[in-house]
């Protein structure tokens, strides 16, 4: 009865640890966690400007100037984009960026030199996105092209 008891428990404990690393594995998909975000800063400062792309998925979602290209029929791709992601919460971008499509940015900062997923980023599906180049800015301008 002993063996019984210690073999059925044995095997409830497999059972819940199974449970439970499944259940652990899909919210880790589903969520950003610290494995997720980029870990090393590199030492070169920069200014840069970006603008904002709509996308229809989760992923980076903004596009380096230096990343536009001259070829007229060049059709932009997911990996073509970046994340940003302020250094401090009082440097987040308004709301009211984005209600001008035309708008751009002028930010300074450094990029990581780890890809990853912005600290920051605001999920809108359940998917999470592919890792990207991330670019930690301390300080942004608007810039309107109207």
């Amino acid at each position: 009865m002993k063996k019984f008891l210690r073999l059925s428990v044995a095997l409830l404990s497999g059972v819940g640890i199974g449970i439970s690393t499944v259940f652990a594995w899909q919210l880790t998909q589903q969520h950003i966690t610290v494995f997720d975000t980029p870990k090393i800063l590199s030492n070169h400062e920069e200014t840069i400007e970006v603008s904002y792309i709509r996308w229809a998925c989760d992923c980076a979602n903004w596009l380096p100037d230096a990343a536009h290209t001259s070829a007229p029929d060049y059709e932009l791709q997911p990996e073509d984009c970046i994340f940003i992601e302020p250094a401090s919460s009082d440097i987040i971008i308004p709301e009211s960026f984005f209600e001008n499509s035309t708008n751009t940015l002028r930010i300074t900062g450094k990029y990581y030199q780890d890809r990853g997923i912005a600290r920051r980023y605001d999920m809108k599906t359940p998917d999470k996105p592919e890792r990207a180049r991330v670019f930690r800015y301390y300080a942004y301008k608007i810039i309107s092209n109207r």
